[in-house]
């Protein structure tokens, strides 16, 4: 979701919700003074730090020159309230202990330096007991062995959730639960469908919390805009126009050096995925001539995959014309990529970089600033097949509820409560939880730390140090770790939450991200170009390993020449007989139907 010197765009949904800083404010003016009493009392040398955090921190303001940006908007619900809650005896105390995901693992320091546990604490009269590892799994099988089971569980995937429903350690079915004590999220957010979080049912059963799916963000493609004008060149529109400027590029000398040193397109490719696709980023672009890479639902409620459609022969031949052309780097079969961004994108002997919005900003913007404000984002491409690339925004899991947990009907009934404030962005938790390093808004104090005042109901800036900068060094030292948004304050995956503000009430911010400029506006525009609904089934893995390694090693040798493409039809029937890919349609759509997908068939145009 990238080399260990960035962020990976998983990495920051992880720490700032993909929205910190929004506009780039004008004139300079100091933050208002806000006094309240405190939840946790910070030690002295936080107190010392937090002074010079102070210090060093520069909040602009300024007054809005125009209308909301058009990227931002938001849909709102009626904050959840007490009343919502009528089962829950908030005068008992429960301690509820949770494992989730976390990128650096140490981050919990207890509610005597988070403060964002501590108030969670006080909020919900509990005890929170986190546990926070890189390897959930891992992590739940050694506890379910030594007979120690978690409350909750967050981050594990599908497989491994069904896993332990199978074995009894997670609850197998959550819907009975959701319809009794969570209102806000079943009759608001799902609007009592379920259909909506069909990736968490299996066999029409809910094994995992879900919000139910967002905007699509799509990989981008960035073309070097100082090189389209000096040779001339229009923005390419099509495929074909995309092809045309990367032979310029290669041909035209654009860099003015008088050597033939210029390549087309730069691909990523990271270690853990070139097994299965070689071409990184760029390889969604074979949505373009009708085949997304993988399992997809088509416009007609057919189960289909793109690698064995006609229109993957399409984008093959294309891979070949792009290679014969000599447009591509000699090494894009084996450049390394751990040394990506540190060397290679900076050599600026390139002319189009296919890369995630989030990986363009944290790599290119990063990596090579000077040059990275050369590139701009193509929205919108059309190919043989259309304009489609990517797949549209799916659910994602979240929490899984323990079987143990039920036999404790108060604190189930608490937990319920808890996961139901969570599911809504008005809801007073999640919007204490959902930033950077730990802010509120109006009961949540920070005491002497820093504090910012929203400006208007979308624009804001914080001007400190880098992320990774802050959390090695003050933040840590501060006790602040990730805080507990980290596992919980998302709000399930949207990921806006200054976008997201009902009014203009005062907000404590520790940490921020200037991604105004770049990365919203370019997802904005991703996310309203047409997408494949991605197909959710689970087909067996070594079956998957099997259908990879051939369909790779087959269609490299297409594209360099080692195979005739006059052979395509008999390649894709060994897919289908020989390997075993009419075996995972069939059982696909077998799984899609269970899990209440509305399908009706195959795609008649695999030839099985």
């Amino acid at each position: 979701m990238t080399s260990k010197k960035v962020l990976s765009r998983r990495r920051f949904l992880k720490l700032a919700g993909a929205g910190s800083a929004i506009t780039t404010l004008a004139a300079c003016a100091a933050p208002r003074q806000m006094v309240e009493e405190s939840v946790a009392t910070p030690t002295e040398s936080a107190v010392a730090v937090q002074k010079e955090v102070l210090q060093e921190t520069k909040v602009a303001q300024a007054t809005p020159s125009g209308p909301k940006p058009e990227w931002i908007s938001a849909k709102w619900f009626d904050p959840p309230q007490p009343s919502d809650y009528p089962y829950d005896d908030t005068s008992q105390k429960h301690k509820i202990r949770l494992l989730f995901f976390s990128y650096y693992g140490d981050a919990m320091r207890g509610p005597d330096k988070d403060f964002v546990h501590a108030w969670l604490n006080k909020y919900f009269n509990v005890e929170l007991d986190p546990i926070a590892e890189r390897d959930v799994f891992q992590k739940l099988q050694l506890m379910v062995a030594a007979g120690d089971i978690p409350d909750l569980v967050s981050g594990l995937n599908r497989i491994q959730m069904i896993e332990m429903v199978d074995q009894g350690v997670l609850v197998d079915d959550l819907k009975p639960i959701v319809e009794q004590y969570m209102p806000n999220y079943f009759n608001k957010l799902l609007e009592k469908d379920w259909s909506k979080v069909s990736d968490a049912l299996s066999k029409g059963k809910l094994i995992a919390l879900a919000p139910p799916p967002g905007p699509s963000v799509n990989e981008g493609m960035y073309v070097r805009k100082t090189w389209l004008d000096k040779l001339g060149l229009s923005e390419p529109k099509t495929t074909d126009d995309l092809f045309n400027v990367m032979v310029a590029f290669r041909e035209q000398d654009p860099d003015g050096n008088n050597k033939k040193d210029t390549y087309g397109i730069l691909f990523w490719v990271p270690e853990w995925i070139k097994d299965r696709n070689p071409y990184g980023d760029f390889g969604a672009f074979s949505g373009l001539f009708g085949a997304p890479p993988g399992y997809f639902i088509t416009d007609d409620s057919k189960l289909s995959c793109g690698f064995w459609l006609p229109g993957r022969k399409a984008w093959v031949e294309y891979m070949k014309k792009l290679s014969d052309a000599g447009v591509l780097p000699e090494d894009w079969l084996s450049q390394d990529a751990a040394k990506f961004y540190g060397e290679r994108i900076k050599r600026n002997d390139y002319g189009l970089l296919p890369i995630h919005p989030w990986n363009m900003y944290t790599g290119k913007y990063s990596q090579d600033p000077e040059d990275a404000p050369n590139f701009a984002l193509i929205a919108e491409l059309e190919g043989p097949g259309g304009k489609k690339v990517g797949w549209q925004s799916q659910p994602m899991l979240t929490w899984n509820f323990s079987q143990q947990l039920t036999q404790d009907e108060g604190k189930l009934k608490r937990v319920a409560r808890m996961m139901d404030e969570f599911s809504l962005n008005s809801g007073k938790p999640a919007r204490v939880c959902s930033n950077l390093w730990g802010w509120g808004i109006e009961d949540f104090p920070l005491g002497e730390l820093v504090r910012v005042q929203i400006l208007d109901d979308w624009t804001y800036q914080l001007d400190i140090k880098g992320i990774d900068e802050w959390h090695n060094t003050k933040a840590k030292e501060m006790g602040l770790g990730l805080s507990m948004h980290e596992w919980m304050g998302l709000s399930w995956g949207r990921w806006y939450p200054q976008m997201y503000l009902e009014n203009k009430a005062e907000v404590y911010i520790i940490g921020g991200f200037r991604s105004d400029q770049y990365y919203m506006p370019w997802e904005y525009a991703l996310s309203r170009r047409p997408a494949y609904k991605q197909a959710n089934i689970t087909p067996e893995a070594n079956l998957t390993a099997d259908l990879d390694k051939h369909r790779v090693e087959n269609e490299l040798r297409f594209i360099t020449g080692r195979r005739s493409l006059d052979e395509w039809d008999a390649y894709v029937r060994e897919q289908l007989d020989r390997i075993g890919g009419r075996k995972v349609l069939e059982e696909g759509l077998k799984q899609l139907q269970e899990n209440l997908e509305p399908v009706t068939g195959i795609d008649p145009a695999i030839p099985l």
